[in-house]
């Protein structure tokens, strides 16, 4: 069995290495170079690419979907799909690498590696009304103003505080709802 520490720095270096290069550009040998591992040691635990990055990427929407479940769970009817926002600002916010990962894979591999994974679009597809322009687009709208915005500003091209960016996408939602 692989020691935990060893399992977080793999973790790690595949969100680097699919953040900066994309999906076709990891490779194996640079993640077992940047962990201090061998590629022998990948490939007994791991049989090939996908399966690591797949495992990495189905452990981080789990912990992604598990943070914002548990906090929408807690709120009233009337508040849940502000604790859904909230929740998906403060995930994003406080796992910037973790995000920038999910959204690089989710461009390209997403269904292919996720299908019966709980998602975080599940949760609003719970939740959200059906809004002006009817249920499918609302969820539309809301995950593409979160997912972009926060793309924007974890990159450093919207310069605001995160409070502000939070009350800014609020009242975008809040007027397509």
């Amino acid at each position: 069995m692989m020691k935990e520490k060893t399992i977080l720095k793999i973790k790690k270096a595949v969100m680097k290495s699919v953040i900066k290069s994309g999906f076709d550009g990891v490779k194996i040998k640079d993640i077992a170079r940047e962990t201090g591992s061998s590629e022998a040691l990948l490939f007994k635990y791991y049989k090939d690419k996908n399966q690591l990055i797949r495992n990495v990427f189905i452990d981080i929407v789990n912990e992604f979907y598990n943070f914002i479940k548990d906090r929408v769970d807690k709120s009233s009817e009337n508040e849940k799909i502000n604790a859904f926002i909230d929740s998906f600002i403060d995930f994003a916010v406080s796992k910037k690498n973790e995000f920038l990962f999910v959204l690089k894979m989710c461009q390209f591999h997403y269904d292919k590696f996720i299908k019966k994974t709980p998602k975080p679009i599940d949760i609003l597809r719970e939740i959200a009304p059906n809004g002006k322009y009817g249920k499918e687009w609302t969820i539309a709208f809301i995950v593409s103003i979160l997912t972009r915005m926060l793309e924007f500003y974890l990159n450093n091209q919207i310069s605001d505080d995160v409070e502000k960016l939070r009350k800014n996408i609020k009242e975008v939602i809040n007027n397509i709802l």
